[in-house]
């Protein structure tokens, strides 16, 4: 991807590409745009961009036959799709996921929604940059104890958050393990929980990461890898709690030395008494020979 990502704006009415290119300008994009389908499939041919934003009706093609096309193609397969739907109507919304759009926005266009829709997406398919399709041994994924399943791609990836495209998500709530194969490095092994689950082409799960890792962390984008206040706290919480089992463990070890020198003492003590106890034995055995040999006069003597 280039540092400057390009961007095709699609529509057939000027006034909504110039609202879009004023939304987008300044945000670190190479905007172009074209005013058909037609055209669309063209400029996606020679400009290779890294989204396309794109109008749903448009005279000769609409969005969703040019979004069909590109996914057929294999070159032009994996290129971010956010489609614009004039009302937001849901049989619209339906037509754009069949046809393998990403996400869409409806118009009126809010300029913000607009930018973190675009910067997701741009996000997401960098990511997908990083790492193997899902089914080639890069993502597999599975109910805790279950069998692993390989039929999913990766999506959004965030310090305490991974999303999972798949057209069977697990049920809310479900406990999962996830494994990230990466070339040339050890797999990352995760635990999640399925927080939210969406159906459509571009369905899948949102996975809540129980143990993300430094070698999950470092394949995130800069921005991603600053830890919410959250994740602040429970740090803090964290390291508080270590301070004080590693306080208890001295005064632990140090009791220990205490009692281990106290049974060192006693020790000696027990062998001092278990030495007079052989003397007065001693002592006892040489007075009954005495006594058994010797007359009383003899003994008095």
């Amino acid at each position: 991807m280039a540092d400057r990502p390009t961007l095709l704006l699609v529509d057939d009415v000027e006034l909504f590409l110039e609202l879009e290119r004023s939304y987008l300008d300044g945000c670190g994009y190479e905007l172009e745009v074209a005013r058909s389908g037609v055209e669309a499939l063209q400029k996606v041919d020679s400009l290779n961009p890294q989204l396309v934003l794109m109008d749903l009706y448009m005279p000769g093609m609409n969005g969703d036959q040019v979004c069909r096309q590109l996914r057929a193609s294999t070159q032009h397969k994996n290129i971010p799709i956010l489609m614009v739907t004039a009302g937001g109507k849901q049989t619209e919304i339906d037509a754009c996921l069949k046809a393998g759009c990403n996400d869409y926005i409806t118009k009126p266009v809010n300029p913000q929604l607009l930018k973190d829709k675009v910067r997701r997406l741009l996000d997401e398919a960098r990511q997908q940059q990083q790492q193997p399709e899902g089914g080639k041994g890069g993502l597999r994924f599975r109910e805790r104890g279950g069998d692993w399943r390989e039929d999913g791609r990766i999506g959004r990836m965030k310090a305490e958050s991974l999303t999972i495209h798949t057209d069977k998500p697990f049920p809310e709530g479900t406990a999962l393990e996830v494994e990230l194969a990466v070339p040339e490095k050890p797999s990352i092994q995760l635990r999640a929980k399925v927080m939210r689950t969406r159906t459509g082409p571009d369905g899948g799960m949102g996975l809540f990461l129980l143990s993300p890792d430094l070698n999950y962390l470092g394949l995130l984008p800069e921005e991603e890898r600053r830890r919410s206040p959250e994740q602040e706290r429970l740090l803090r919480e964290t390291d508080a709690k270590r301070r004080q089992l590693a306080e208890e463990n001295q005064k632990l070890r140090t009791r220990l030395e205490e009692l281990e020198a106290e049974n060192l003492d006693f020790a000696q003590q027990l062998v001092r008494v278990e030495e007079i106890n052989n003397n007065l034995s001693n002592l006892y055995i040489a007075s009954s020979r005495l006594h058994s040999t010797l007359d009383r006069e003899e003994v008095l003597e």
